[in-house]
């Protein structure tokens, strides 16, 4: 059986870029990557020559970039992007596609959205949330794309608005509240394609730009009186 070596590789200037443990030509055990002041940029652990184990990457000043797991070769477990230290992503993979909960993260740590994957698509519940937690939109995915209701909200928590989905596209009415809960707009989609015009709605639920029963009445009266 081969033993493994380590194969250092340095520039001009004799610094140390990079250090591998090799066996058989093929890289197996850890593999170190310098910035020439010395700093890590890149360290991953390999078996025969694929990825297999921990693999975390550095920005120029040390601080971690990403931390992600992999076996045979591909991301397999946990995968963390971050910036300025902080988590900004976590996913979660299984044999090199997505698989479970996906979170991103706000500058302060809060959840800003939850995504459900399968099979490396989108698939059930996902939700999107502001940076003080609150709920703004939440859709359902079937392998990928929109299907039935989404919903958005108001910072109050009340629903902005509700539209249908079929296969990815708007199918069916979608419907725009204010704050108070009451309808100001109605749109209607077929396959994707607007069907009319939108409705708009004043604050008492009235169509715009069609006159109320008052207004007819003082038109009607006003013609009759034109008439005499």
């Amino acid at each position: 059986m081969a033993e493994t070596v380590e194969q250092v590789v340095r520039d001009d200037a004799g610094r140390v870029l990079q250090v591998a443990r090799m066996r058989d030509g093929l890289l197996d055990g850890e593999l170190t990557v310098y910035a020439p002041d010395g700093t890590v940029r890149t360290r991953a652990a390999y078996r025969v020559g694929k990825l297999d184990g921990e693999v975390t990457t550095h920005d120029e000043d040390g601080a971690l970039l990403l931390r992600a797991e992999y076996r045979d070769g591909e991301r397999d477990g946990d995968s963390t992007v971050y910036a300025a230290g902080r988590p900004q992503m976590l996913m979660r993979y299984a044999a090199g596609v997505l698989e479970g909960e996906t979170l991103s993260y706000g500058p302060g740590g809060q959840v800003t959205a939850r995504l459900r994957y399968r099979g490396g698509k989108l698939e059930g519940e996902s939700e999107w949330y502001d940076v003080e937690g609150r709920l703004l939109r939440r859709a359902t995915y079937v392998a990928d794309r929109q299907e039935g209701p989404t919903l958005e909200y108001f910072a109050s928590g009340r629903v902005r608005e509700r539209a249908l989905f079929r296969d990815g596209v708007p199918d069916g009415e979608t419907l725009v509240y204010d704050e108070e809960g009451r309808i100001r707009e109605r749109r209607r989609f077929r396959e994707g394609k607007p069907v009319g015009a939108p409705e708009r709605f004043d604050e008492r639920g009235r169509p715009e730009g069609k006159p109320g029963r008052l207004s007819l009445l003082r038109k009607t009266l006003g013609t009759l009186a034109g008439g005499k």
